[in-house]
């Protein structure tokens, strides 16, 4: 029996989101993480986050089902707050609540918030 221990707790209202509890965080080089939360088969949408020299670009990235209905959203608002010291020895413990623009309907809030507590692979 395996036991995988959940790497997000989250919220979010994107498309075709029905939850998800596992991130991958992968150091890419010396400066930069790459991390984004893993689709299932009721979810889509992926939480993409690249950390460059302490700056981070949040994205959503969906692979709808829907055809030709694939987008990315950017964020326009929010915080990422990442324990440094963890960092330092491989692991990425972080706070975040992001807002993303919404172009198919700008009265609908697009947000993903949550927690994050993960090993950074090599």
């Amino acid at each position: 029996t395996a036991h995988l221990f959940h790497s997000i707790q989250c919220e979010a209202w994107c498309y075709e989101w029905a939850g998800t509890d596992f991130i991958n965080a992968r150091q890419k080089n010396k400066d930069t993480i790459e991390c984004y939360t893993l689709r299932n088969v009721g979810t889509h949408c992926s939480l993409h986050l690249l950390l460059v020299n302490n700056i981070c670009t949040p994205t959503i990235s969906l692979k709808s089902v829907v055809k030709n209905g694939d987008a990315t959203y950017y964020s326009n608002s929010g915080y990422v707050k990442i324990d440094k010291t963890l960092i330092k020895k491989g692991i990425l413990k972080a706070d975040f609540n992001i807002t993303f623009d919404h172009k198919e309907n700008p009265k609908q809030t697009m947000f993903w918030k949550g927690k994050i507590y993960t090993k950074i692979q090599t």
